[in-house]
């Protein structure tokens, strides 16, 4: 049955390859992104997903044009890299603001239209990232870390409604947010001596050997089939038995794990 689903971060990646598969099968996608997609076959609207009042704009001008919808997606997200010592407030509060306060956001002004409807769903893509923090990388997992419980808050205060909310643990992606992290350290760090330089072309390395976005994709397309979705799904078997393991070894221990991969 089409159903009639809004998308962020269109113009690549993860969300790109949604919004075309959703278009394939037949639904009806609203997508939002700064920029534009190329060849769009779909309703976009360019939106700043850091700036508040743009996301309210959009937010009205798709209830006013589509007065159900079925879904709502948030696949935006973006990245920043350097040591802590050296993240300047500006990014910090950049990055939470398109990774947490616009799904937050948007989904305030949409709630009311998925009320209308039966079985309709909110779906976070986080990160593996957001329970397995990665040094150097920081903001990236905690405000990866802060939509897992902002999923499980939403979840619980949409129930009744029967609105179901979701989010989404892939692990390495291969998609252009490798290229579009904002790394602002210097590889010539006299305090950290080469180690977040090493850090950050591990994870880059490690994305750009992982997974396809259409994996992320393959299980967007499921859950949305589904007549409830699980409080979270983890992409891909290798990142499943990651996860299972992380939680049943003593902190300590996984801390050296990571410690070893991406700040040695």
């Amino acid at each position: 049955m089409s159903k009639t689903i809004v998308v962020t971060g269109v113009s690549s990646g993860i969300g790109n390859d949604l919004a075309n598969q959703l278009i394939a099968a037949n639904h009806t996608v609203i997508g939002i992104s700064r920029r534009q997609a190329k060849d769009l076959n779909y309703d976009h609207f360019s939106c700043d997903l850091s700036n508040a009042q743009a996301i309210e704009e959009t937010a009205h001008k798709i209830n006013q044009k589509y007065p159900t919808i079925d879904a709502v997606i948030h696949v935006a997200g973006m990245g920043i890299a350097d040591a802590l010592e050296h993240t300047n407030y500006a990014d910090a509060e950049w990055i939470y603001k398109v990774n947490v306060l616009a799904p937050f956001y948007l989904n305030r002004f949409l709630i009311p239209n998925l009320r209308q409807n039966r079985n309709t769903k909110i779906i976070h893509v986080g990160s593996l990232a957001g329970t397995l923090t990665i040094p150097f990388q920081a903001f990236y997992s905690m405000s990866k870390a802060a939509l897992f419980s902002y999923s499980e808050a939403l979840r619980m205060e949409l129930k009744p409604f029967a609105i179901h909310v979701s989010i989404i643990l892939p692990g390495d992606i291969k998609t252009p947010f490798t290229d579009h992290r904002k790394n602002t350290y210097q590889k010539d760090d006299p305090i950290y001596q080469g180690r977040i330089d090493r850090a950050i072309q591990k994870m880059a390395h490690d994305e750009q050997q992982g997974m396809s976005a259409s994996a992320v994709t393959k299980v967007i397309l499921k859950q949305l089939n589904k007549r409830k979705t699980p409080i979270f799904e983890t992409v891909g078997l290798k990142y499943k038995v990651i996860l299972m393991l992380a939680k049943f070894l003593p902190h300590a221990i996984r801390e050296k794990i990571i410690y070893h991969f991406y700040a040695k």
